[in-house]
C-alpha cells in the first residue's frame, strides 16, 4: 500500500512537527507485521499544483496531508513565494474525483478539515479529518497510531477506532506545552471548554455512502491450492452487471459479470506464501458504468469463501487465476 504524505507549513504561520510526523509514521510502519507492504512517499511545502502532479505520477492508495486547516477558507498549501495558500473544499473535493477507484482513503491531519473531509467523501470511500483545533502533539499520536494498526493488517475504520483509543490513554491530562494547527495558536484548553470535545473525540471518520458489499477472508496459513468465492445477488439485482474487484496481498481482479440467481462461482489458487486477506467488493451497476453508475446494494448480497470445503452449486463458474494486476506498494 502506497502512502503520499503531504506537508505544508508557510512563512509566517506556526511552525508545525511536520518532519518528527512523518519520522514517527515511517518508524511505526517499519515495525510492523506487514511492513513489507507499505511504502511512504513524502512530499514538502506542497502547492496546489504540486498535489495534481505527485497524485497522477505515485498512484497512491492513502493521501495524508499534514499542515494548517481554516475551516471553511480551506487547508493551507503553500504558493510560490512559500506563502500561505488556502485550498477550498470545493476543488479538492474536484481533484478526488478524478481518483475515486484509486485512492482509498484520505487523511487531514489539519484543524477544522471536516468541512474538507465532508467534500472529499463524495469521492472517497475513507476521509479522516479533525472537527475543531488539534494540538500538534495530539495530532501526532493520532497519526502513528493510525498507521501502526494499519501495519498490524486491521481494517482503516479499525485503524481509525485504535487511533482515538490511544488519544483516550495518552492525553486525559493534557498540558498547554504544543501548538496547534490551525494559522494562530490557540489556547488548547480554554478552546475545548468552548468547542465541548475532549482529544480523542476530534478525528473524525466519514464513510462514502455504501455502493456495494465487502467481506475480508484469511486462509488458512499454511493450506495450498484450490480456494473459492460464491457472489449470491440479492433478489432485486438478479441478471444484472456488478461491478466485482478482490484486492489479495498486492494484487486485484477487477471485472464485470452478469449474476444469476444462484449466483457466480469464482475459483483460484492459493500459493503457500499468500497470508494477507482477500478483500472482496461488490457493487451492481447502472445503466452506464464509469459515470456514478453503482447503485445502492443491500445486505441481502451473499459474499461466501472458502478452501477445504466442497465448492457450492453455482449457476455459473468461472476460474480467475488470470487477469491480476500488480498493484503499486
Amino acid at each position: 500500500m502506497k502512502i503520499l504524505f503531504l506537508a505544508a507549513n508557510p512563512q509566517e504561520t506556526v511552525r508545525l512537527k511536520l518532519a518528527e510526523e512523518a519520522r514517527k509514521i515511517e518508524n511505526s510502519l517499519k515495525r510492523s507485521r506487514w511492513r513489507n507492504e507499505f511504502q511512504i512517499v513524502l512530499r514538502w511545502e506542497v502547492r496546489p499544483e504540486d498535489i495534481q502532479r505527485v497524485l497522477l505520477e505515485e498512484q497512491p492508495e492513502i493521501v495524508h496531508f499534514s499542515g494548517h486547516g481554516e475551516g471553511q477558507s480551506g487547508l493551507v498549501l503553500v504558493d510560490d513565494s512559500n506563502q500561505p495558500k488556502l485550498v477550498s473544499a470545493k476543488a479538492l473535493a474536484k481533484l478526488f474525483s478524478f481518483f475515486t477507484n484509486r485512492v482509498r482513503c484520505v487523511f487531514l491531519n489539519a484543524c477544522y478539515a471536516e468541512v474538507q473531509a465532508e467534500a472529499i467523501v463524495l469521492a472517497i470511500d475513507y476521509v479522516i479529518g479533525m472537527k475543531s483545533a488539534v494540538r500538534d502533539d495530539v495530532a501526532i499520536a493520532f497519526a502513528v497510531s493510525f498507521y501502526e494498526a494499519l501495519g498490524a493488517g486491521w481494517l482503516i475504520e479499525e485503524a481509525f477506532s485504535w487511533g482515538c483509543t490511544a488519544l483516550q490513554l495518552q492525553f486525559e491530562n493534557i498540558s498547554n506545552a504544543s501548538l496547534d494547527r490551525k494559522l494562530k495558536a490557540l489556547d488548547f484548553y480554554s478552546n475545548l471548554q468552548k468547542i465541548g470535545f475532549q482529544s480523542h473525540e476530534i478525528p473524525i471518520l466519514k464513510k462514502r455512502a455504501t455502493l456495494g458489499v465487502k467481506v475480508s477472508y484469511t486462509d488458512p496459513k499454511n493450506y495450498t491450492g484450490a480456494i473459492w468465492t460464491h457472489i449470491i445477488p440479492e433478489p432485486t439485482n438478479v441478471d444484472k452487471q456488478h461491478l466485482i474487484v478482490i484486492d489479495w496481498g498486492g494484487y486485484q481482479w477487477q471485472n464485470i459479470r452478469i449474476l444469476p440467481a444462484r449466483g457466480l462461482l469464482l475459483s483460484y489458487q492459493k500459493r503457500n506464501q499468500d497470508e494477507s486477506p482477500r478483500v472482496i467488493t461488490v457493487s451492481p451497476l447502472g445503466k452506464k458504468y464509469g459515470e456514478n453508475s453503482a447503485c445502492e446494494v443491500s445486505n441481502n448480497t451473499e459474499i461466501l469463501n472458502g478452501n477445504l470445503q466442497p465448492e457450492p452449486q453455482s449457476d455459473v463458474r468461472e476460474e480467475i487465476n488470470t487477469g491480476w494486476r500488480q498493484i503499486d506498494r
